[in-house]
């Protein structure tokens, strides 16, 4: 299995849970813990209180039963699973709005992943109403009391680099939420990546292509407003956006990448039809495709592949921090 650089891998069971980053690249990973816990392995004796019960049966029955004895170390590990975090799916366009004081507001929204405690439940409501309601300086000031700014500040650089707009920056979906246990802080986690690399047809090609570094989401989101104009995020963004621009996203790394892939793809896609392989290798020469969105969509809308979008939002994107460009902003809706 291939694991990006700045990839992140959670690895948990009833009595350990070990959060990986990839500080490596996907040829020669090294994967570096950045949180740990773990339950110790206690005897028995030490976890139960009192030995299994006995009840005599009903009078003159002479029968009884004896209660089965409880599996301590099951209990154990079920109840340090509920301290393992939780995981949100939030689906809105509009992340951490206040909707009231009451869960039910929040539960289809956010869609937890598995069961959450009370507590954290909370924590979801309380950053919601601190980052709708806080002031301008109390938000820069405690911004990183709730969230994991060197995560959102990698999620972020590589969301927008890649002009990912079928995401956070767009509708708002594809990603995870990842609540942490010790410091409750969030943590974002990109999913259902297909069409990163300028692939989502929001605005036009040279848009996509230049999207600005600076104002990446299509229509309004305040949530990303904010935190936009926070210097502590905007300052450490900007820098791995730089960092990344000269490194994973060089394009003749990425170029070998797909040519890499394209050596193991194209025998099976070969065996599906002829028009799949000849848009196939029109993609891997770097040929303008056409997608279809799905059932729904009428007609296709014309792309550029990766090889063409990685040269082209490289240069972009370095305009855009030496000042040379402002970049371009999309406004909500498809093909515009």
């Amino acid at each position: 299995m291939r694991i990006p650089h700045d990839s992140y891998i959670l690895v948990a069971d009833g009595a350990k849970m070990l959060f990986f980053r990839n500080q490596g690249d996907a040829e020669n990973p090294n994967l570096t813990v950045i949180a740990a816990e773990q339950q110790a392995d206690l005897y028995d004796r030490e976890i139960k209180t009192d030995l299994a019960g006995q009840k005599p049966g009903s009078p003159g029955s002479g029968a009884g039963f004896t209660a089965g004895e409880t599996d301590f170390h099951k209990q154990a590990e079920d109840r340090f699973a509920a301290k393992k975090g939780a995981f949100f799916k939030p689906v809105t366009p509009n992340p951490f709005s206040d909707l009231g004081d009451n869960w039910k507001s929040y539960n289809q929204t956010y869609d937890p992943k598995g069961d959450v405690s009370e507590e954290q439940k909370r924590r979801v409501i309380e950053f919601s109403k601190f980052a709708s309601t806080a002031s301008d300086s109390d938000f820069a000031a405690k911004i990183g009391d709730y969230i994991d700014l060197d995560n959102f500040t990698r999620y972020l650089a590589i969301t927008t680099w890649l002009t990912d707009l079928d995401g956070i920056l767009g509708p708002g979906q594809n990603y995870y939420v990842y609540l942490h246990p010790k410091t409750q802080k969030f943590l974002f986690i990109p999913w259902d990546q297909d069409q990163p690399f300028g692939q989502f047809p929001r605005g036009t090609q040279e848009q996509r292509e230049n999207l600005s570094i600076h104002k990446p989401w299509t229509g309004e989101n305040r949530f990303l407003e904010r935190v936009y104009k926070t210097e502590s995020f905007k300052t450490a963004y900007l820098t791995r956006l730089a960092e990344f621009n000269k490194s994973i996203f060089e394009p003749e790394r990425i170029h070998r990448q797909a040519d890499e892939l394209a050596g193991v793809l194209r025998a099976p896609i070969q065996e599906e039809s002829p028009e799949r392989l000849s848009e196939f290798d029109k993609a891997v020469a770097g040929q303008k495709l056409t997608i279809v969105m799905g059932p729904g969509f009428q007609g296709g809308t014309a792309v550029t592949p990766i090889k063409p979008f990685v040269k082209a939002r490289a240069k972009s994107v370095a305009d855009q921090l030496e000042g040379r460009s402002k970049g371009e902003t999309i406004n909500p809706g498809f093909g515009r």
